[in-house]
């Protein structure tokens, strides 16, 4: 039993990592709202489902900008790195048909702020997390960043089977299995 429930576990999150990453050559992005949500699913949160971002540099991202960006533009139907630090980065994704400039300090840090206060349970190094908008319409996501690569060119995703958070270290086992957690135990009542 414990071999198929592995299986099982593996299998969803591979479907996760296609999920969260997509091919770059589709930016639209599906409204995430089918993923498990192991934390506030009435407050559009959701915690470990992406490669984790480390937790120091990602509080001075955020703090870059609330104290130094006035907006964060991002185009229709993609996510853009709004700052990186390292192998940290803050994106902000855009589920709109048209372009979207937000103030970063007004709406994006406040997002990003609850992902580092409710997501991985007091994580020493990896976090990841993601909090849409109010009307679900964008979201804000703290995950790993390739700093060397361009704004626009990698979209937030879950590493290879190999090495699942990547460098940053593992979300916090309570919410680490992040994707598909759920789905297993409503499969497991079924078993």
């Amino acid at each position: 039993m414990n071999a198929l429930f592995l299986r099982v576990l593996l299998g969803l999150l591979a479907l996760g990592s296609c999920i969260a990453a997509g091919p770059m050559a589709t930016p639209s992005l599906k409204p995430l709202s089918l993923r498990t949500n192991t934390t506030d699913n009435s407050a559009g949160l959701f915690c470990g489902i992406f490669n984790t971002a480390d937790t120091q540099d990602t509080d001075d991202n955020i703090s870059w900008l609330k104290n130094n960006v006035g907006t964060c533009f991002t185009p229709a139907r993609t996510c853009r790195r709004q700052s990186c630090i390292n192998t940290s980065g803050v994106y902000v994704c855009n589920d709109n048909n048209h372009d979207i400039t937000l103030s970063c300090a007004k709406d994006v840090v406040p997002r990003l702020d609850d992902v580092i206060v409710h997501c991985c349970n007091g994580a020493e190094s990896g976090i990841s997390g993601q909090k849409f908008s109010d009307d679900g319409t964008w979201n804000a996501i703290v995950a790993y960043g390739n700093c060397n690569h361009n704004w626009d060119a990698d979209r937030p995703s879950m590493g290879p089977p190999d090495d699942i958070w990547g460098p940053n270290g593992a979300c916090n086992k309570k919410d680490a299995v992040g994707v598909g957690l759920s789905l297993l135990v409503v499969m497991w009542q079924f078993l």
